[in-house]
């Protein structure tokens, strides 16, 4: 009996402490039982030291802690709610009220990603929140006989909108923005984060994320609060200085640094991009092997390839990239290595309208119409490339074309469609800089890859009247060749491609 008063009274004292010092709520074994980096530390002891604090904003690099920070956040937040008493008269709520933290994500993350994940963890394995009976769930967690939840709101957070909210924690607020469209985030946050109102001072809405771009939700935020006394900023906040296992001279990050430098400073350095901005800002990596001779535009290549696929064939990939207005089409064939793990485009090739110069203009009925190239033209090319060179696998941007794309699945072709993103040109960038790319010489794809320009956070584009075809097409070829293994040449049991031999 008496060990139960001790253990009760040691409980309450330990309470009592956590309200004074929150620190200790995050170190204490009764309550997270966890060490924080000394950044960590001095970001949540802060947030908490000035009680009218409503807004906290992190831009920090990958790999910090963050994620862990906010749920830290996440769980006193939920300890301040459950040890309370009298809360609806102090902010003269209504009785019988639910009081909700939520935890907004995107659509696009896995569970183990996120803050709410690491909250259920902490919240299943703290003696406090057990004490409460804390029940969790897949997108919730509940308190029995206590009017607290905290719940996952992933992409449908605007469902939320309206409840009693204590604290809203936006767990990458760049990637829904990316993800969902820059609309979203905006209606996103500016709903949600009016929901906490009812709490005054003691309502809380932190934003964390790894920066993308210069004109995110998340760094509009930052900029508009620097100066703001009810807000509280960092950023950027590199990954070195929150994370001191992950220095900026050790072998990992200086390793990330020598992949892909502008990457590196986004990812890392916590400095984001601009929404309009040149893509390879370092040219001297858009190299190309002039030991490959392009196999569109040699015989002799074509003929030596032509030969090898017969004694020792290469899991080629032929790679289309339709233009929209069908005034271009690009294509790129090539392989990776099975050995080496590096990547070799022997053969690029740009359509443009036929009897007329590239991107050349003609009056129409009174309109300036583009000239569009042949279709029969690319599809006879594309079926000739793949039974001579005898190609595994074809990959093209969108479904444009389906009666060659069917056409070429039932001649025992794999087929893929992917619409290439900013991810993807990143990937290839790494290889560039890695030299494990080897390209062979072509003036226009080296044109389009010097113009290329990343446009917002999702998305790599052409300046206006460029183009990107070929450049596109080589970014899908290296895509397909990670995507799963291609599927082995099997002839055909008809003769395939009947429709145009």
């Amino acid at each position: 009996m008496i060990d139960m008063v001790l253990s009760s009274t040691m409980q309450m004292f330990l309470e009592m402490k956590a309200k004074e010092d929150p620190i200790t709520f995050v170190k204490d074994p009764y309550f997270l039982g966890r060490k924080p980096y000394p950044m960590q530390e001095h970001i949540f002891s802060t947030f908490y030291k000035n009680p009218k604090v409503i807004l906290l904003v992190i831009i920090a690099g990958m790999r910090g802690g963050k994620t862990r920070l906010a749920a830290d956040i996440v769980c006193y937040e939920a300890f301040t709610l459950l040890t309370t008493p009298n809360i609806y008269e102090q902010y003269h709520l209504e009785k019988d009220s639910k009081f909700y933290i939520i935890c907004v994500a995107t659509s696009e993350d896995q569970a183990e990603d996120t803050i709410y994940y690491a909250v259920k963890s902490s919240v299943s394995n703290s003696p406090f929140f057990q004490k409460y009976n804390a029940e969790c769930y897949a997108n919730e967690i509940r308190f029995p006989k206590h009017p607290v939840e905290i719940k996952a709101g992933l992409s449908s957070a605007m469902a939320l909108v309206g409840r009693t909210v204590k604290a809203n924690v936006f767990d990458e607020l760049d990637r829904l923005e990316r993800t969902e469209g820059k609309r979203s985030a905006e209606l996103v946050f500016s709903s949600l984060s009016k929901s906490t109102t009812s709490f005054q001072f003691s309502g809380k809405n932190i934003v964390i994320t790894s920066p993308l771009y210069t004109e995110s939700k998340a760094n509009q935020l930052a900029e508009q609060n620097r100066d703001n006394p009810y807000a509280q900023v960092y950023a950027p906040l590199p990954t070195w200085e929150i994370n001191p296992n992950l220095p900026f001279d050790g072998e990992f990050l200086q390793a990330k640094l020598k992949e892909d430098p502008i990457t590196f400073w986004r990812d890392y350095g916590a400095i984001p991009q601009a929404s309009v901005d040149r893509f390879y800002k370092d040219e001297s990596i858009l190299t190309f092997d002039t030991s490959i001779d392009n196999v569109f535009e040699s015989g002799t290549s074509w003929a030596y390839w032509k030969a090898r696929q017969r004694t020792n064939p290469d899991t080629l990939i032929l790679s289309a990239d339709p233009a929209g207005t069908m005034d271009s089409f690009g294509l790129a064939l090539g392989y990776k290595d099975r050995n080496s793990g590096e990547y070799y485009v022997i053969g690029v090739k740009r359509f443009s309208p036929e009897a007329v110069r590239e991107q050349m203009m003609i009056k129409k009925l009174g309109k300036r119409v583009a000239m569009e190239i042949n279709p029969l033209t690319v599809k006879k090319d594309i079926i000739e490339t793949v039974t001579d060179l005898r190609v595994r696998t074809f990959v093209s941007d969108t479904w444009q074309y389906p009666e060659l794309q069917k056409e070429l699945q039932l001649g025992g072709i794999q087929v893929y469609n992917n619409l290439v993103k900013l991810e993807h040109y990143e990937v290839l960038r790494k290889l560039q800089y890695a030299n494990q790319l080897h390209c062979c010489v072509n003036a226009k794809l080296l044109e389009e890859w010097k113009n290329l320009i990343q446009l917002n956070a999702k998305h790599v584009d052409h300046p206006k009247g460029g183009s990107k075809d070929i450049a596109d097409a080589v970014c899908n070829l290296v895509w397909a060749a990670d995507a799963e293994p291609a599927a082995p040449w099997v002839p055909p049991l008809m003769a395939p491609f009947s429709m145009i031999r």
